[in-house]
Order: C-alpha cells, then structure tokens, then sequence
C-alpha cells in the first residue's frame, strides 16, 4: 500500500509533461500550467526534505552518526522543567501542528 504513496509522489517528476498532454493541454495553455505547476521542483523538494528528515530523525532520536541519543520525549522533558503551564502550552501547540 505504501508504495503507491511513493509512486504517485515520483509520478509528476519524470512524466509531469507526458501527463499534461494527454489531458489535451496545448500550445500557449500547456505553457502556462507548466510554468504554475513546475512539476519538478514542488516534487523533489517533498523527497528531499523526507530523506533529510529521516537522517536528522535517526540523528537526533538514536544517535546516529555519534551524536548522543536523546530519545522521543527529550522535547517534553525540556519544556516540561518549565512547569505544567509550559508543558500544557507545549501539548496544545503541537496538537495544532497536526
């Protein structure tokens, strides 16, 4: 099932072109929604950044690389030496996020 999510993420990125023109864009109109879309850039930005994130995540939370492992819950001890008005704050936000 995971698979697909990747495939319908590399999708644009090598038959981005291909895919318009099959939807019948042409001439000056396949242009212009070439220019708005930039199916490459948006694309590979996605996949760069999840590759980074995976890295630092290892990094950061196993200790990957020599750095020490500072766990899941690191971010929550820390706000939570600040009291429970800080670490409540810090919940809320983050459910937010999401």
């Amino acid at each position: 099932m995971h698979c697909w999510r990747g495939f319908f993420l590399l999708l644009p990125v090598f038959i981005g072109e291909q895919l318009l023109s099959f939807l019948d864009s042409s001439g000056e109109i396949f242009g212009v929604v070439m220019n708005y879309c930039g199916m490459g850039s948006p694309a590979m930005l996605t996949i760069l950044a999840a590759l980074l994130q995976i890295r630092l995540s290892g990094a950061l939370i196993l200790g990957w690389g020599g750095l020490p492992a500072r766990g899941i819950m690191s971010m929550t001890e820390l706000v939570g030496r600040f009291g429970t008005e800080a670490l409540a704050g810090y919940g809320i936000g983050s459910r937010l996020e999401f």
